[in-house]
């Protein structure tokens, strides 16, 4: 019954497809025209739909879009529509017939097929002259060029090198996609490049090295930074640059870098913090030195005489025979702070 049922739906398909001149200019629908504006209802749909895997709307067309022709998207989209869209995973068709239902001449649909069946998203048994060719559709999970970027989008893991982050959502995994491959030709145009000399091909196997780096837990603005870096890198030591994956083989210098630069950055942070206390310190006691010396004359007097006992005693006690008069001056202001912050705190 269910073989009847599958031959029933196929004949009125191929039925419907031999009443639809698809490809004829002339028979352009002219649109009802409408006298005032109707409002827009939402209408659920409970019948006469496909199922579609998420993956495909938000992970593989936005990839093929960006990668391909559109045509290589709407050709995986009619094959899970004869695929899927009947309870199984393969079909038999000619490029006639594909021809017929996607508008896309027949001379590039093998060139589409090949896209597919590079990003392991389709497989293909070519037909003889009394059969036809048999597509074989795999979803986004069963294909090994997207099932990586599907386990690790729920939750990406990073690196801490730096403050921000990738977002985990599939959305800016899509993103991801498209600022890949604006990195990857950035990279070749700074390399000093012609951007007719990238291919697809440059930019696939730089997806795939960005991307890698991305799994490996690398957060994208640290491999923006080693692009940049592997271009100044190259310049400065006269290598030639062949391929953006020569940025994994600097990769562990250029971390090293970093954390020896956060590392000074710390140290430098540590510093200026000493520095500003010791210019709090220095500008308290050049305002206790500046009390001082409006105090009246006898308690002027009466500390300066304990400020040269005390520095004769430190000479004593210290076993100093010598030093000069700038030694001298600088011990005896010393111990007039002292003695001001101790004894002489109610004169400020």
């Amino acid at each position: 019954m269910a073989k009847e049922l599958d031959i029933q739906i196929t004949n009125h398909q191929d039925e419907l497809l031999d009443d639809i001149d698809f490809l004829s200019v002339s028979k352009k629908p002219i649109p009802k025209k409408v006298d005032k504006e109707e409002k827009v209802l939402y209408k659920p749909v409970k019948k006469d739909f496909v199922k579609v895997d998420r993956w495909v709307i938000d992970l593989v067309i936005p990839f093929l879009n960006s990668n391909c022709s559109p045509g290589v998207s709407i050709l995986y989209l009619d094959l899970y529509r004869m695929t899927y869209g009947y309870g199984r995973n393969n079909t038999k068709l000619t490029d006639e017939i594909i021809e017929k239902r996607t508008a896309i001449p027949k001379r590039t649909i093998m060139s589409y097929k090949k896209e597919l069946i590079k990003y392991d998203l389709l497989k293909y048994k070519k037909g003889h002259r009394t059969t036809r060719g048999e597509f074989i559709i795999k979803r986004p999970e069963q294909s090994s060029y997207f099932i990586d970027y599907i386990q690790k989008s729920v939750s990406l893991p990073t690196k801490n090198v730096g403050n921000a982050s990738l977002s985990n959502t599939i959305y800016n995994k899509d993103n991801m996609y498209i600022d890949s491959k604006t990195l990857i030709v950035d990279f070749y145009k700074k390399a000093g490049w012609k951007e007719t000399s990238i291919t697809r091909e440059h930019i696939d196997k730089g997806i795939k090295v960005v991307n890698k780096l991305l799994r490996d837990g690398y957060e994208y603005q640290l491999i923006e930074g080693l692009s940049k870096w592997t271009i100044d890198y190259c310049k400065q030591n006269n290598k030639e640059i062949y391929g953006i994956g020569f940025i994994s083989y600097l990769l562990p210098e250029y971390v090293a870098k970093l954390e020896t630069a956060a590392k000074s950055k710390k140290r430098l942070a540590e510093e200026k913090e000493k520095q500003k206390l010791r210019d709090q310190e220095l500008e308290q006691e050049h305002l206790t030195l500046e009390r001082y010396k409006i105090l009246p004359k006898h308690i002027q007097s009466k500390i300066m005489t304990k400020a040269r006992n005390m520095v004769e005693e430190y000479i004593s006690s210290n076993k100093i025979t010598k030093f000069g008069d700038y030694t001298e001056k600088y011990l005896i202001d010393g111990f007039i702070i002292e003695l001001m912050e101790t004894e002489y705190k109610e004169n400020r």
